[in-house]
């Protein structure tokens, strides 16, 4: 059991997960002999099972570039009545929303809300901010230790840089089927090709295609979260700043993934998932101090929302789409 549960190893099997998203467990077990990092099938088995029943990797969030007819973008809100906004906003214009992510304070919550292009935004909320996206960078963890992070929160960037666009010079021409697949490849993107076909009412090979064309079109990565994410506190930050790439290289020796993002107002904003949430704060707050980033704006996001996560409480997904590895104990008997 000590490779099992090793986070040095649960690193490099999520690091091969993430660069080859397709590949069966077979073909992981292959690569990760190769490296002398597993040398049993079986052990490899039961340490993604292990990692994914203890949410130290998750399951892909796929994200769609930019389109001239598609746009990521989102809005930080303010409202007084969360459950108002939620029932006659967001149940309402949910195909339209990725996800919405909240804290509480003073009597009001403030809100980030993903979206799929503009929304009519209710006049009982507050807009504070809201941006289109031109770029997108997931930030794979490469360090299983607070310190890691801790220490490269106290180096200086050294020269100006730019995220480079990730909008494409043409329409998103998916139809209804194409959305409804996409869908499903939310739930689980790793998903066999017989239950992805049996969702959407069609052969395994239809499927198959269906999802080698949305390829084309979307940003992958497995989430991962060294010890769980359950022991990770989310931090949203927004700033102006001639320096991304050096936030990039930073939060490269984060224990989570991490995201950076810049938008079309030309602020980047830093999605950090960390385990020491009061050393992050009080470190973008230097950085602003110096002069690196200005117009800092931050929050501790507490509770989500998204329709996948609505549609599993209401009984609409069976768990068992959900699970990536799960089919490893039918796989083991086999052995």
């Amino acid at each position: 059991m000590g490779k099992v549960r090793d986070p040095s190893i649960h690193l490099k099997l999520g690091h091969l997960l993430n660069k080859y998203p397709h590949a069966s467990v077979d073909k992981i077990y292959k690569i990760a002999r190769k490296r002398k990092i597993i040398g049993s099938i079986n052990t490899v088995w039961n340490t993604l099972e292990y990692m994914e029943k203890n949410r130290i990797i998750l399951n892909v969030e796929p994200l769609i570039k930019n389109f001239k007819n598609y746009e990521n973008m989102h809005y930080i809100l303010r409202t007084e009545d969360w459950e108002e906004f939620l029932e006659k906003f967001v149940f309402q214009l949910r195909d339209q929303i990725e996800v919405v992510l909240y804290m509480d304070a003073y009597g009001e919550t403030f809100i980030y809300l993903k979206a799929h292009n503009k929304l009519p935004i209710p006049g009982n909320c507050e807009i504070l901010e809201s941006h289109v996206w031109t770029n997108f960078i997931s930030i794979l963890p490469h360090s299983v230790s607070a310190k890691d992070l801790e220490a490269n929160l106290k180096t200086e960037p050294e020269t100006e840089s730019t995220l480079n666009d990730f909008t494409m010079d043409e329409d998103l021409a998916w139809n209804n089927e194409m959305w409804d697949t996409f869908y499903w490849l939310r739930v689980n993107y790793r998903m066999s090709h017989t239950d992805l076909g049996r969702l959407i009412g069609k052969a395994p090979q239809t499927a198959y295609r269906r999802r080698k064309f949305i390829d084309q079109f979307i940003h992958v990565d497995y989430p991962i979260f060294i010890g769980g994410s359950e022991s990770y506190e989310l931090l949203f930050f927004s700033f102006q700043t001639k320096y991304p790439s050096f936030f990039v290289d930073v939060l490269s020796k984060n224990t989570a993934i991490s995201y950076v993002i810049q938008t079309e107002a030309g602020r980047t904003v830093c999605f950090i998932n960390t385990t020491i949430p009061r050393i992050v704060n009080d470190a973008m707050s230097k950085y602003e101090n110096m002069g690196t980033i200005q117009d800092l704006k931050k929050m501790q996001m507490t509770n989500r929302w998204d329709p996948i996560l609505e549609d599993y409480t209401k009984g609409i997904i069976p768990e068992r789409y959900f699970w990536m590895f799960k089919i490893g104990i039918k796989k083991r008997k086999k052995l």
